[in-house]
């Protein structure tokens, strides 16, 4: 099996804990642009095998499969581990603005490399992907729109929601393709039906 995480932050969460409970992963690529975040994504991950870590942004453009690109974050200065996050950073400034609490102190403008999905997937060569999580502060839908749902066989594909008339464009993108939905918190999940169980622990782990 093979696993994509958009927007890894740190590790620790709900997606580090669906990859300690099924173990069996051939790939699994967390893609996190943060340097900050780096050190402390890979600690946390030490102990598992098979995993890449990918330091560039995502874009939705599928015309454009590489390059460089402004982005935005709030850059705290430490790392506190009660927090979910260490850093709020997105391609847009207002949604960076809006989530990040010390904009005003903290916020910042800075370069990055960028890949687009299909870039990422033949770099890592991942030919099929069986699960996706994403939550990539407010890109998540836009990503999701310019894929081809039906080319990497997923199984269970996880996003936070951005924006109502993309969100129901993509439940009937996935319905017509005849996968489940169903909403976890501020999360939509997308999901195979002989994979519901896989859901159930999603819930209880997603914070």
């Amino acid at each position: 099996m093979n696993l994509v995480q958009l927007g890894a932050n740190v590790g620790n969460d709900h997606v580090q804990k669906f990859i300690e409970e099924y173990k069996k992963f051939n790939k699994i690529v967390l893609v996190e642009p943060i340097g900050k975040c780096l050190p402390i994504l890979a600690e946390n991950y030490i102990d598992i095998k098979n995993v890449s870590i990918e330091p560039s942004v995502i874009k939705s453009d599928p015309n454009v499969p590489f390059g460089k690109v402004d982005f935005y974050l709030v850059d705290y200065p430490e790392y506190k581990p009660k927090g979910d996050n260490f850093e709020v950073s997105s391609l847009s400034e207002n949604h960076t603005k809006q989530k990040g609490h010390s904009w005003g102190k903290y916020g910042k403008k800075i370069e990055l490399d960028f890949l687009n999905f299909e870039a990422l997937t033949d770099k890592y060569d991942l030919k099929n992907i069986d699960f996706l999580f994403t939550d990539i502060e407010g890109e998540d839908e836009k990503v999701l729109h310019n894929i081809d749902l039906s080319k990497y066989d997923f199984k269970i594909v996880l996003w936070e929601i951005n924006s109502a008339p993309l969100s129901e464009e993509l439940m009937l993108k996935f319905k017509n393709l005849g996968f489940e939905l169903i909403q976890i918190g501020q999360n939509l999940a997308a999901y195979k039906k002989e994979y519901e169980s896989y859901i159930q622990n999603i819930r209880q782990w997603l914070r």
